[in-house]
């Protein structure tokens, strides 16, 4: 029999001490999450696979660090043995991303991660003993119930830059309501502070203004300085 088919102990030991230093490299990148007990493990784990892949590459702890912190503010530039740029994009992002939720804290960082459903399961626990009550001023079922819609434009405020503009925002927050399975509607205007999206309230239809929207951005970016 070929003796090349036979795994050795000195093999086995070579794997633990690769898969050791992995975790170890894993880790050092992650020092920002110590402690962090409120973070979701679906979405650590999500973050450990992509630090794996960057490792795969050849990235250092060190690089990977310098990476998110490039991508944090706006100033990463891809190295140039980076096959799939936009993967590699994509995977910074969502580790800077993560690192940014850590530094506003678990409520506000909650907040941030909810696009991944971070917050969900944390809101229905602080909200067992009223799930059967639907307060006003809440979205429907096909969202995250326990938003209101102001929390939901915090929502896509946190997502971006401080420096962009309502109108900005207008266009995203539809997205935001269609992605949601809110069947939003557009009421145009050649006023935009008059243009309307009507959206899936329970089991009803709601409106919201451009010009209340831009309101609750303008003193939520205002409560936020």
């Amino acid at each position: 029999m070929d003796a090349g088919k036979y795994i050795t102990e000195q093999d086995i030991a070579n794997m633990r001490r690769l898969l050791d230093q992995e975790e170890s490299d894993i880790e050092q990148v992650l020092i920002f999450l110590k402690n962090e007990r409120w973070i979701p493990k679906p979405t650590i784990d999500r973050a450990k696979r992509i630090i794996g892949r960057l490792l795969g590459d050849k990235f250092s702890p060190e690089q990977i660090n310098d990476f998110i912190t490039a991508a944090g503010s706006d100033s990463l530039t891809p190295p140039g043995n980076v096959i799939d740029t936009v993967a590699f994009f994509q995977w910074i992002d969502e580790l800077a991303h993560i690192r940014y939720a850590v530094s506003l804290g678990q409520d506000k960082g909650l907040l941030v991660l909810a696009g991944e459903q971070a917050s969900i399961g944390q809101k229905f626990r602080d909200s067992q003993s009223a799930k059967a009550k639907k307060p006003r001023g809440k979205l429907g079922v096909s969202y995250d119930s326990s938003l209101s819609i102001n929390e939901v434009i915090q929502l896509l405020i946190s997502r971006n830059s401080k420096d962009t503009s309502a109108s900005e925002l207008w266009n995203e927050f539809y997205g935001e309501l269609d992605k949601s399975h809110l069947d939003p509607k557009e009421i145009g205007n050649s006023d935009q502070r008059k243009a309307v999206y009507e959206y899936a309230f329970n089991d009803k239809r709601k409106t919201i203004s451009y010009g209340r929207f831009a309101n609750v951005v303008s003193d939520i970016k205002n409560k936020s300085r």
